[in-house]
């Protein structure tokens, strides 16, 4: 009977379609050296800039999303970013 169950759950695993990289309920920002502090972040071909523009779009999105920030590699120089942690009921 045990086996007859988990192969039964592994008939089901290997139906199901594998997740996308971005879960659903994920806040996705991408950034790159080449971007736009102007561009909308959330595609790889409109990416943002800067961390201080990915703290704004964090601090607009929802807050029930966890955040996904995608930086591309390469050299970026900024000025220092203070970010504060959200602690629902603080």
């Amino acid at each position: 009977m045990r086996f007859a169950a988990a192969a039964a759950v592994l008939s089901l695993t290997v139906l199901l379609p594998a997740r996308p990289a971005a879960a659903v309920g994920t806040q996705t920002i991408y950034m790159n050296v080449s971007g736009s502090d102007s561009a909308v972040g959330d595609t790889l071909a409109a990416p943002v800039r800067t961390l201080g523009r990915v703290g704004q779009f964090v601090a607009a999105g929802p807050s029930n999303q966890d955040v996904e920030v995608r930086i591309h590699a390469g050299t970026y120089a900024a000025r220092q970013a203070i970010w504060q942690a959200y602690r629902p009921g603080a």
